[in-house]
């Protein structure tokens, strides 16, 4: 047992105890854990998932409103932003789209006529680069 306990990076109590539930039961099934409920189901999680793929340019915040209008749950923005994480999607982040320079009108007119862009065009370009 020891040289199984060092081979796995675990104490020799850890193996005893799988090993005499693997005797018992003669089955090894790993017990669920103890941590904090999830606030979606699979289902709802999926539902976000293809919402986000279905319109790339809604926020976390659009897509808690959909969740909510079409399957009556009550998330967070921040638990949109995660569930989408843990797929590696993305939302589309307003304040991030923007840099600080161009938030001035008159520097975006600027910006636009010297590229020769119409606004929506240049506002588009800027967050496509996320």
């Amino acid at each position: 047992m020891r040289a199984v306990a060092r081979r796995f990076a675990v104490s020799v109590s850890v193996v005893s105890r799988a090993w005499r539930r693997y005797q018992e039961k003669g089955q090894y099934t790993r017990r669920r854990g103890g941590g904090r409920r999830r606030a979606t189901t699979q289902q709802q999680d999926r539902y976000l998932r293809l919402s986000a793929r279905r319109n790339r340019r809604s926020t976390a915040r659009a897509l808690q409103n959909y969740l909510q209008q079409a399957k009556n749950v009550h998330v967070s923005a921040q638990t949109v932003r995660n569930r989408l994480h843990e797929d590696g999607a993305r939302v589309l982040d307003i304040a991030r789209c923007l840099p600080t320079a161009l938030s001035n009108r008159n520097a975006f007119g600027t910006a636009v006529i010297h590229v020769g862009l119409h606004q929506h065009r240049m506002v588009q370009e800027l967050c496509t680069g996320l």
